[in-house]
């Protein structure tokens, strides 16, 4: 598969890719990258057929929770499920300030490292049974795994899965301005290059398109320290939704989402 640039406001390509979605968190539990110790993190690359490099920061995995997640995650409503949670930053920056939340990975190195700094999580996958489906208010999506197998928007639909009523997703997306790919990637770090795999990046203009296609509306899209990061709800819960929320500038969004929360 090669690389798939999507223009923005488009989401062609943004689709099921050829590779399995399932073997995705295998790979990089067998990078070594999530395991406690790993050095020269900041050699590590995700990068594509093409030779490109996507958006990828493994040293931040093993850092407390940054300065702009913890603006980010202030709003969040427990219980709160972070999938592909790493060694569990998100999840025990939150556990500390009191709200329940759980982590799920399917690296064993991960959830052990989560552990080790108090915070509780759980060996699985998303495309796998879960616990308490239906019961999580927040699920949260950070460090680009929106792109997890290629698929965003089948993902969202798991997340649907997994909400309780009135919950939202929370999705770290790309900048205003960068593209959405569709791809084939692998991790090289070190020498070390792993199997190809399918993986996606959806920019801030993009979401909302994805977002639709999964049954959500964007109630707003959050910058931070150079981050994106969407707030989503099911568009079931929303008494007012412009079919262009994402389309639309930062302060049209902003004004509807206060709409929204004085509906």
């Amino acid at each position: 598969m090669t690389d798939v640039a999507v223009q923005s406001g488009t989401t062609t390509g943004i689709g099921p890719s050829p590779s399995a979605p399932e073997a995705v968190p295998g790979i990089f539990a067998a990078s070594g990258l999530l395991a406690d110790g790993a050095r020269r993190l900041g050699e590590a690359r995700l990068r594509t057929r093409g030779g490109h490099d996507l958006p990828f920061s493994a040293a931040r995995w093993h850092a407390p929770a940054a300065r702009e997640e913890v603006e980010v995650l202030a709003g969040v409503r427990g219980p709160v499920l972070d999938l592909a949670c790493g060694p569990g930053r998100l999840v025990g920056h939150l556990v500390k300030r009191g709200v329940v939340a759980v982590g799920v990975d399917a690296a064993p190195d991960a959830v052990a490292a989560a552990h080790r700094r108090g915070a509780p999580a759980l060996l699985g996958d998303v495309w796998h049974t879960l616990p308490l489906e239906g019961s999580w208010q927040t699920v949260l999506l950070f460090d680009g795994n929106i792109g997890i197998g290629a698929r965003p928007s089948d993902l969202l639909g798991r997340c649907a899965q997994l909400l309780a009523p009135g919950g939202s997703v929370l999705a770290e997306v790309g900048r205003p301005g960068t593209a959405s790919v569709s791809t084939d990637a692998r991790i090289e770090w070190c020498g070390w290059r792993s199997p190809w795999f399918p993986w996606a990046t959806v920019a801030a203009e993009d979401i909302g398109a994805v977002a639709r296609a999964a049954g959500f509306g964007v109630l707003r899209v959050q910058e931070a320290g150079g981050r994106s990061f969407a707030h989503l709800t099911p568009v079931a819960e929303l008494d007012v939704l412009e079919p262009d929320v994402a389309e639309s500038p930062k302060e049209r969004r902003e004004m509807l989402a206060s709409d929204v929360a004085a509906a």
